[in-house]
């Protein structure tokens, strides 16, 4: 028997790594919240704050200060 895994929109997970990011709740509540498994979460906020920086890298111009 094959089991379909359960895939979160982009929007949803931007949403729910948000609110996680803010910390103003635990992500055990957020699961509870959102049907999401806590470590599930915990996963989005490492990848948004592993990434957070390369959004940033268009900011510099060609001789590295900032625009």
């Amino acid at each position: 028997m094959t089991t379909t895994r359960k895939q979160y929109s982009p929007k949803f997970n931007a949403k729910v790594t948000v609110e996680a990011i803010r910390g103003e709740r635990p992500p055990s509540q957020l699961a509870s919240q959102y049907q999401v498994h806590p470590v599930q979460i915990g996963q989005w906020r490492k990848t948004a704050t592993e990434q957070m920086p390369e959004l940033f890298v268009g900011a510099l111009n060609v001789s590295g200060v900032l625009r």
